[in-house]
């Protein structure tokens, strides 16, 4: 049954939540410096994190790039008193009205993880509500790893995003919470980076089955070996 082996892969990745919070901490925190209780201490704080989201864009443009920042910057109040408040709603449409400066979902969902998630800011709840970024690696890891149906790929429109992100829910326990599957981008980054099956060219990615977390669960049939 397709749900078992997704359930151990979230397991699986669930467990690994010291170890990725001590990467965010060496990744993220160690640049901006900032200890992650205090991403909200002060709007220069909380601009510097925000700040480190927007940049994580493949290509980012600075023209709507400052835009968000300003955007960001005016709602740096309102922001605060609605993580506090728990008003997960509110919230995340708050980050949602920065989409016409160049803020798609990945950002969208980014942001509020590191606050909410990272951060540990905010009440424990808020945690089953956070979405999953979809970036190129998370999405290829839904799609191959864990063959997973409508995993959106093109388009990515928000009623898209919603309906996936709720299919999610189906896979793990009712109060589990899917941001875990977020480690998936790991994963591809790290252990199964995309192999480009060129016909003029040589691919560079590569897969370090023998070493991935999810190697027991995974549903690529073309695993490599690696023999000591």
């Amino acid at each position: 049954m397709k749900q078992k082996h997704i359930l151990k892969i979230w397991r699986t990745l669930k467990a690994k939540q010291p170890y990725m919070d001590s990467f965010m901490k060496n990744y993220m925190l160690r640049q901006i410096g900032i200890p992650r209780n205090k991403m909200l201490a002060s709007k220069e704080n909380y601009m510097s994190v925000i700040d480190f989201c927007l940049k994580t864009r493949r290509t980012p443009n600075s023209k709507k790039l400052k835009a968000a920042e300003n955007y960001f910057n005016r709602n740096y109040e309102n922001f605060k008193s609605l993580l506090r408040e728990g008003n997960y709603k509110a919230l995340k449409e708050l980050v949602e009205k920065a989409k016409g400066n160049g803020v798609g979902q990945k950002i969208e969902a980014f942001i509020l993880e590191v606050f909410i998630f990272y951060g540990k800011l905010g009440k424990r709840k808020l945690l089953k509500d956070l979405y999953v970024p979809l970036d190129s690696h998370t999405i290829r890891m839904f799609d191959e790893a864990l063959d997973l149906e409508s995993v959106p790929k093109k388009n990515i429109s928000k009623k898209k995003v919603d309906k996936f992100q709720d299919e999610l829910k189906r896979y793990i326990p009712k109060n589990g919470e899917r941001i875990y599957f977020d480690y998936l981008w790991y994963i591809g980054k790290v252990f199964c980076q995309k192999i480009n099956n060129g016909k003029n060219t040589y691919s560079r990615g590569f897969r370090l089955c023998n070493d991935c977390w999810i190697k027991n669960n995974c549903q690529i049939k073309d695993k490599w070996k690696f023999s000591n």
